[in-house]
């Protein structure tokens, strides 16, 4: 196992979960330094028990500080190392930008996660279609039905450009492993269109090795 330990201060991030793989492509887009550390070396260890047991994939320090939380972290990166870098041309743009990268983590995220990798994995088959699947397909299925129409007008989530909000919708999306999204082309052509950013092979270079 490997995390991720930042120059600029310090942090640590399991590469493999796909939250702290949205702060890893941060920290590749904005050029910020890193290097990378063994998960189990002392330098986590101290770190590790500064946070909740769900916050244990992307931790980040700086000084007195310990986030836990990705979203989070990138706003704390975006605040006092790179002045809103990647996220749009103006104030609107940022606020919109970090509304997306909330959303994406603390809902898509989650009804995806229900979904796939958590219920459907982990319960019994008979329990397969429980309410709370349930619930998370018809979740989807609006949250898509909602990105499909914002494409009719825009290419990216915030007009003609992409940004890192984009990216990082994109790789909640990439972490579905069953997704089919023939019933929505344009969210489709979007993803489409995301995969060919920088950094983007790197990043999720397991994820396409799983699903090959």
């Amino acid at each position: 196992d490997e995390v991720i330990q930042i120059g600029l201060g310090g942090g640590f991030m399991d590469e493999d979960n796909v939250l702290a793989k949205i702060v890893w492509l941060y920290l590749l887009e904005s050029q910020l330094p890193f290097t990378k550390v063994s998960i189990k070396s002392k330098e986590s260890e101290a770190v590790i028990g500064r946070v909740p047991s769900f916050c244990k994939d992307c931790l980040f320090t700086d000084g007195k500080s310990t986030l836990g939380q990705p979203s989070a972290i990138i706003r704390y990166l975006c605040v006092n190392y790179t002045n809103n870098l990647l996220m749009g041309v103006n104030n609107g743009h940022v606020s919109q930008a970090f509304s997306w990268i909330h959303w994406a983590i603390s809902v898509l995220h989650r009804d995806l996660y229900h979904m796939s990798e958590g219920e459907l994995q982990k319960r019994p088959e008979e329990m397969a279609q429980s309410d709370l699947v349930r619930n998370s397909l018809d979740s989807v299925s609006l949250y898509f039905d909602m990105l499909d129409k914002i494409f009719e007008t825009r290419d990216f989530l915030l007009g003609r450009e992409a940004w890192f909000c984009d990216s990082a919708l994109a790789l909640v999306l990439e972490n579905a492993r069953t997704l089919d999204l023939t019933s929505w082309p344009r969210l489709r052509s979007w993803l489409e269109r995301i995969r060919s950013q920088p950094n983007w092979d790197l990043v999720t270079a397991d994820t396409r090795a799983r699903n090959s």
